[in-house]
């Protein structure tokens, strides 16, 4: 979704493209300034009207598919059912941008910048997508470092943690997006902070691989 609005070339900036409809977060927090980029930089308050007006028709495209979902009991089933929705929407949208100006622009934003400006956006054009785009904004927080990705560090501190996610039943589609990513930072930190002996170990269990594998 952010992908839709281009994307920072400079410091202290995340970089998005403009070139998918699909929803699309990054894990920096910064990028460094390029020079050999094809798209123009611009500000996000000189994006052009053509670009926005198809970006709008993108948001009340997929407005009744996002609308009156709640976000925060929302699993991993329902997104992927909701990504089979709007699949063709994406499509349509990426057809509408191919060969114009809004397929490699570049817009110069911080993270905060360019979520404040779509949900104000969203609120003005489709606003039953707001909540889409605060639960997408809260993701990238979560990916980027922010809240749900605590972790102690410690190989076995880790593994029961995890295990303690794995006994309450059920698989990873059954978890929300806040708890599908407390899962992925435990698995990193396993896979890291374990001998690859530990680490084999519990990710070989019957019961772990069966939750991993939804």
């Amino acid at each position: 979704m952010v992908a839709a609005c281009g994307g920072g070339t400079e410091s202290d900036t995340t970089s998005t493209t403009a070139d998918s409809g699909d929803t699309s977060t990054t894990e920096e927090t910064t990028t460094t300034t390029t020079e050999d980029d094809d798209g123009d930089s611009v500000d996000i308050g000189d994006i052009p009207e053509e670009c926005l007006d198809a970006f709008v028709e993108y948001l009340q495209a997929i407005e009744s598919s996002v609308e009156g979902i709640d976000w925060e009991n929302a699993t991993a089933a329902d997104f992927e059912e909701l990504g089979t929705a709007i699949e063709p929407i994406s499509v349509e949208y990426e057809e509408t941008i191919a060969g114009s100006q809004c397929e490699d622009i570049e817009v110069v934003a911080t993270d905060e910048e360019t979520f404040d400006f779509l949900i104000e956006l969203a609120q003005d054009e489709a606003p039953g997508t707001v909540g889409y785009l605060e639960m997408i904004r809260d993701l990238a927080g979560q990916f980027g470092g922010g809240a749900g990705t605590e972790v102690s560090g410690d190989c076995e501190t880790d593994i029961s943690a995890m295990q303690a996610m794995i006994d309450q039943g059920g698989t990873m589609d059954d978890l929300t997006m806040a708890e599908l990513t407390a899962v992925g930072t435990l698995v990193t930190s396993i896979s890291t902070n374990c001998s690859q002996d530990r680490s084999f170990e519990f990710f070989s269990q019957d019961d772990v691989s069966a939750f991993l594998s939804g």
